[in-house]
């Protein structure tokens, strides 16, 4: 970049009060024949319908810009995948009625790998680490609890690349449904649909009697929700949970509290006819998942009919509102006469301007730009930070 377009890049900064933060990448001690690109370009996910299956196409890498693997002693590059997921296109509950289903819910809580997919092309995990932490039985034996060092500012991890609880980072680009409520992220392996970890006015779905738990918009023990007023045409849905990351801290902060367990699906409600294959792992959920019987009931609203959901893959780049410099007040003019002068107002000093979060736009490149609070700036910070241009220049910023 030449001092002149630098200079013309600085001065656009300036007047727009943006910040590009750039959290920092770990070191990979095992490489990935096809890396997931760093700046978030190598995201595929396609849809289509055929009869009654839902036939998903994924290339498994994060669309965050930028994509960060090895986070703390998780030592894999993340890799492309090829991932192949046939679904119920209109999913049932496995028994008569919610209460029988949620009983003879397939447990997830030993099952490793692949539950479902995120829209962005990622697979989706139980709380189930691996044989080296054991059951996932509660939140002291979670991936989020013995793994959450290695999750990146988005929420994801490893190789292949997943997630094990809210993604962050998809929820924001897809931003809030006009009731409050956080986004369709994804779909789970019978066929239900995966939402974000807000509920109706925004409230954080949490564990159903955990503490802080909303006593209607909360997660049963499957982590899902039963009933028509979801504002879908599901019977059922479920969540991943977690607080929003702050999208700028690797690892993700704030952590999720036991009250988020068991941060996504558990168990799964669905029955029906799964297929599952891919590039680095062998799903084993396609011979899992129970097969439909005549008790079977509905999953879906009357009249229902199955649609191909797009994917959101475009590369998204999260950029921080800086705040304004503090402005200079002038000096009070002195008085003339011994009367007491009013104190003048304190001036708003650095707490900078109000932003706004999870609001998108698109730029000319097709990268999608949401921004967040900037607490760590100071007053007239201006900083650039772009990996692929290797440029950083910061005053007064750590990014």
């Amino acid at each position: 970049m030449t001092s002149s377009s630098l200079a013309l890049t600085l001065a656009l900064l300036s007047q727009l009060n943006l910040v590009v933060c750039t959290p920092a990448a770990g070191t990979c001690s095992k490489a990935h024949a096809s890396p997931c690109s760093a700046t978030g370009t190598s995201a595929t996910y396609s849809e289509t319908i055929a009869g009654d299956v839902r036939k998903i196409s994924a290339g498994g890498c994060p669309n965050n810009n930028p994509h960060t693997p090895c986070i703390g002693m998780n030592p894999s590059t993340s890799g492309v995948q090829d991932w192949k997921f046939d679904i119920p296109a209109t999913p049932k509950l496995a028994a008569a009625d919610y209460a029988t289903s949620l009983t003879t819910a397939l447990p997830l809580k030993e099952l490793g790998g692949f539950i479902g997919i995120t829209l962005n092309g990622v697979e989706i995990r139980s709380c189930y680490g691996g044989t080296q932490y054991g059951i996932c039985a509660d939140y002291a034996t979670s991936a989020t609890a013995v793994e959450g060092d290695t999750f990146d500012y988005c929420g994801g991890h490893g190789n292949p690349y997943h997630y094990h609880q809210v993604p962050t980072c998809l929820v924001k680009q897809i931003g809030d449904r006009a009731d409050g409520s956080s986004p369709h992220i994804g779909w789970a392996a019978d066929g239900f649909p995966i939402y974000g970890n807000k509920g109706p006015g925004g409230v954080l779905i949490k564990a159903c009697g955990a503490a802080g738990a909303d006593a209607k918009w909360c997660a049963d023990k499957c982590a899902g929700y039963f009933g028509s007023d979801y504002n879908d045409d599901f019977s059922y849905r479920y969540f991943m949970m977690g607080p929003d990351s702050d999208l700028d801290s690797n690892p993700t902060s704030p952590a999720p509290g036991a009250e988020y367990f068991p941060f996504n699906t558990y168990c799964l409600l669905g029955c029906g006819a799964v297929t599952a294959t891919g590039t680095d792992k062998t799903p084993t959920i396609g011979s899992k998942v129970q097969a439909c019987t005549a008790s079977a009931s509905a999953g879906t609203a009357a009249g229902y009919t199955a649609a191909a959901t797009p994917g959101v893959t475009a590369a998204y780049t999260v950029a921080t509102e800086a705040p304004t410099e503090a402005p200079t007040e002038a000096p009070a003019e002195a008085p003339t006469e011994a009367a007491t002068e009013a104190p003048t107002e304190a001036p708003t000093g650095a707490s900078g301007t109000a932003s706004t979060v999870g609001t998108n736009t698109a730029s000319a490149t097709g990268t999608s730009t949401t921004t967040s609070s900037a607490g760590a700036l100071t007053t007239g910070a201006t900083a650039f930070c772009i990996p692929t241009l290797a440029i950083l220049m910061c005053s007064a910023i750590t990014c």
